[in-house]
């Protein structure tokens, strides 16, 4: 079921598409977006809903490597689809868990 952001995800997509190449286009267009909650095992990954039922995967425009607070590594992928729109909000925790909490304002490991 199609839903809007949460404080805490418009947060997090803010701080990912400020660190990615072409995240100023799509800082203003997050308050009115809707999404859907990937089937992803609890992952809190997100799909960003759209009406072009043409649209596939397009390309990554950024990732970030932040602890979840039970100190396990997860990766966020941020992707747009084959006509430049937000397209998914990929998670993936390392030991395969559930993610526990998703920062509004993550800490940055290297990788």
């Amino acid at each position: 079921m199609a839903r809007g952001l949460t404080t805490t995800e418009q947060c997090f997509l803010t701080f990912m598409l400020k660190r990615s190449r072409c995240g100023d286009g799509y800082l203003d267009s997050l308050a009115g977006i809707t999404v859907e909650e990937a089937d992803d095992g609890g992952m809190k990954g997100l799909v960003f809903t759209s009406a072009n039922e043409a649209r596939v995967l397009g390309e990554d425009i950024a990732q970030i490597w932040f602890n979840d607070i039970d100190g396990v590594e997860v990766m966020a992928t941020l992707t747009i689809d084959n006509a430049g729109d937000l397209y998914e909000l990929e998670v993936w925790k390392v030991d395969f868990s559930p993610l526990l909490m998703l920062p509004a304002n993550p800490v940055v490991i290297a990788r």
